[in-house]
């Protein structure tokens, strides 16, 4: 009997250690509701590929559930806009294919705009029927960019697999809107 409860509690302070060391609170991963689709991530690679091993480790801490990381894929060249040196956001959602039962969440570290918002000088992603596109690009050092890539990673997973609602709440991931780096820093890993 005092072994159990040692061992118990041995396994609790682990997980609070481990979620703590994964930068989420201990006992993350609120009570979600059951997902409308499995999650997918999907590495687009241009001069560089991102590792999304933590990224994919993250979004499981969280939801409890496990993560598909795919092979990755190479960039369009034709979303390219030379003039903006950037990638357009639309373009390569429309060379992204999802598949029913499947949210696909697309990661690169290049920069993209959106044609919605032409006066933007970037944006951090978008969504699309199935799935989004998110850019680690412009997300400040290695520690900032990490922690913010996660945070977005984790609005579009709560709003595309789980078929959850913005919120009018600056502390929750599904706030909105979100309009740059420090809307992203005052979001803590809650809803």
């Amino acid at each position: 009997m005092k072994f159990d409860k040692i061992a118990l509690l041995l396994i609790l302070v682990t997980c609070a250690l481990g979620a703590r060391f994964l930068g989420l609170p201990p006992g993350s991963g609120p009570r979600l509701p059951a997902p409308k689709a499995a999650v997918h991530l999907v590495p687009l690679f241009g001069e560089t590929t991102p590792d999304l091993t933590n990224l994919q480790t993250r979004i499981e801490s969280f939801t409890g559930r496990p993560v598909v990381l795919h092979e990755p894929v190479g960039l369009d060249p034709k979303a390219f806009d030379s003039a903006r040196r950037q990638f357009s956001a639309e373009l390569l959602c429309s060379t992204l294919e999802s598949a029913p039962g499947q949210f696909r969440l697309a990661i690169t570290d290049q920069a993209l705009f959106t044609s919605a918002k032409p006066e933007w000088g970037f944006c951090f992603g978008t969504r699309f029927e199935g799935g989004g596109l998110i850019s680690s690009a412009r997300r400040g050092d290695a520690g900032k960019r990490e922690e913010r890539l996660a945070k977005m990673s984790l609005r579009y997973v709560l709003e595309g697999a789980y078929a959850m609602q913005r919120v009018n709440n600056p502390r929750s991931l599904l706030h909105s809107p979100v309009l740059g780096a420090g809307d992203l820093d005052n979001m803590e890993y809650r809803l």
